[in-house]
């Protein structure tokens, strides 16, 4: 994943009294050694995601895959 990229969170996060559900998406905005630096549409932040590995998730990834499920079913 690169800045710009469109992405998801896998789980809820509470942070700052502020809880973000899973499926909230947000954009990379900034990158860095303690991760990624994420703002949704409504100009929400959460900063320094290395915290999250593995709970960020590609929109576009995620996307094609279930293309890729739905194309190979109506294959049978």
């Amino acid at each position: 994943m690169k800045i710009g990229d469109r992405v998801y969170i896998t789980e809820d996060v509470d942070l700052f009294g502020h809880i973000f559900e899973a499926g909230h998406q947000f954009t990379i905005i900034s990158s860095s050694e303690r991760g990624w630096d994420l703002q949704d549409d409504e100009g929400n932040k959460m900063c320094e995601t290395r915290f999250m590995n593995g709970q960020i998730k590609s929109v576009s990834e995620s996307r094609d895959y279930k293309i890729d499920i739905i194309l190979d079913d109506k294959k049978i």
